[in-house]
């Protein structure tokens, strides 16, 4: 496999093992950064302008893209609430959920590849240094890539 340094790697290795990719296009991610009054760091904008409304078997299952990214925030304050965890900080981008009880966020502090927090339901956290290497973790999740 080849290194993997930026979304484009990631949407490339994709591409070469079949997957459909369907990107969001500028006026979709303006529009999101609207409606949460956000401004998206680079990984993430990259994610959305390459494979924003899919990406074929990768992440299939996982509320991520462009038509489920709306309510995500509320899922998971309910979640925390129900599970009586502590709130999400105040400048977190819920941005991916599974299975309506695994949450990861980033914070909206300028950072263009901020880390990400995974969040169980159950208390659980996983931490990763920087969005990129969440979204290759999740390639070998869907065992595209070992890693």
């Amino acid at each position: 496999m080849q290194p993997i340094n930026d979304m484009n790697d990631i949407a490339n290795y994709l591409r070469s093992n079949g997957e459909d990719l369907v990107p969001c296009t500028e006026n979709e991610v303006a529009f999101l950064q609207t409606y949460f009054n956000i401004s998206f760091p680079r990984v993430y904008k990259d994610f959305l302008l390459v494979m924003g409304k899919g990406a074929g078997t990768y992440m299939r299952g996982t509320d991520v893209f462009y038509g489920q990214l709306l309510p995500l925030r509320d899922y998971a304050r309910e979640t925390l609430e129900e599970a009586k965890l502590d709130p999400l900080p105040c400048d977190a981008f819920v941005f991916w959920m599974h299975q309506g009880y695994i949450y990861a966020y980033f914070m909206t502090d300028g950072g263009e590849n901020p880390p990400v927090t995974v969040l169980y339901e159950s208390g659980k956290v996983i931490k990763f240094d920087n969005l990129l290497e969440f979204f290759k973790a999740e390639l070998h999740l869907d065992g595209f890539a070992k890693l």
